[in-house]
């Protein structure tokens, strides 16, 4: 005895399926056998009309193989993504997905041994400029020391110790001072 299968709801599934493919050989969508045979549930309704192919009117052909073609076409004329874009009125990502594999319209390339010496010159340039500069602020400001009561600080700011000194040390911070005292209450850090 063959044993039944149950397909929730739609307990008499074969007459369904039998009704459904008779209107899919109409020529009927999914969407008006859906509403013909008031089957909500998409998988119920795939599994009704399985191998049967859908009617050629409701086969949607690929909508822009026309305008993908005519993409390439443009790219391979030397166009740019934005040109393209606003020739056919399509989104610029859809035109890189189209052309990406041809090659990029060609541009003016640059001699990198001749990119090199402009910048090269461009250095010496500033540098020259730099110490010309510098020359003529020693000649007018004069010689730069130490302030005389401060014989001991540096152009930074910082102060500079006889050999064998050491700068002040910091004071620790609350958080520092926390830490060294459970330390030396035998407390673990946490």
């Amino acid at each position: 005895m063959p044993m039944a299968h149950s397909h929730g709801k739609y307990a008499d599934f074969e007459s369904l399926r039998k009704q459904a493919i008779a209107l899919r050989r109409a020529g009927h969508s999914l969407r008006q056998i859906r509403d013909e045979l008031q089957v909500h549930n998409k998988e119920t309704l795939q599994r009704l009309v399985e191998g049967e192919p859908p009617p050629e009117w409701a086969k949607r052909p690929r909508a822009k193989d026309e305008l993908r073609e005519r993409a390439r076409e443009l790219r391979q004329q030397g166009w740019t993504y934005k040109q393209i874009q606003a020739e056919l009125g399509c989104s610029k990502s859809s035109v890189s997905l189209w052309v990406r594999d041809l090659p990029a319209p060609g541009r003016p390339r640059s001699d990198t041994g001749t990119a090199r010496r402009d910048v090269q010159r461009a250095v010496e340039s500033r540098d020259a400029t730099r110490a010309t500069m510098q020359t003529t602020a020693g000649i007018e400001v004069g010689p730069v020391s130490p302030p005389q009561d401060q014989p001991n600080q540096c152009r930074r700011g910082l102060l500079r110790l006889p050999p064998g000194r050491h700068p002040p040390k910091r004071r620790p911070t609350p958080s520092h001072r926390r830490l060294v005292v459970r330390h030396s209450r035998g407390c673990p850090s946490g």
